[in-house]
């Protein structure tokens, strides 16, 4: 079982979040870890991982699409990268969203393989 509590990192107004310390790896054959704070963000549909971890992770493999921007309905070009994610024991390969945060959020692509318990009273969470 991991276990986490819940810290207010997205901005001063915003309520506490629950929050992980993950590991963010190059696929390529890296053994370099970047440890990042992560939301655990259940409203998030794919990770995002902060653009600067991506840059110190070196050359990753990306696809280009298209997004539709939920605010304007404008059409977005962005960069999905593959990236190894740890997450207390697991690992998971997924493609994740460069985002202009010092965090990240893990998002419904990694959670949805777990049974999550929030405990918002106690700031705390687990994962099973």
């Amino acid at each position: 079982m991991l276990t986490g509590h819940y810290e207010r990192i997205q901005d001063y107004v915003s309520s506490p979040s629950p929050i992980a310390l993950i590991n963010v790896l190059n696929p390529s054959g890296s053994t370099n870890r970047v440890k990042v704070r992560a939301i655990l963000d259940i409203a998030a549909g794919i990770t995002l991982i902060p653009q600067s971890i991506i840059d110190e992770l070196g050359s990753l493999q990306y696809t280009v699409i298209s997004v539709r921007s939920p605010f304007d309905n404008k059409t977005l070009s962005t960069k999905l990268y593959s990236i190894i994610i740890e997450v207390g024991e697991q690992v998971h390969e997924v493609e994740v969203v460069g985002i202009p945060r010092g965090y990240a959020m893990i998002g419904r692509d990694i959670l949805n393989q777990y049974k999550i318990i929030f405990n918002g009273p106690e700031e705390t969470w687990s994962i099973e």
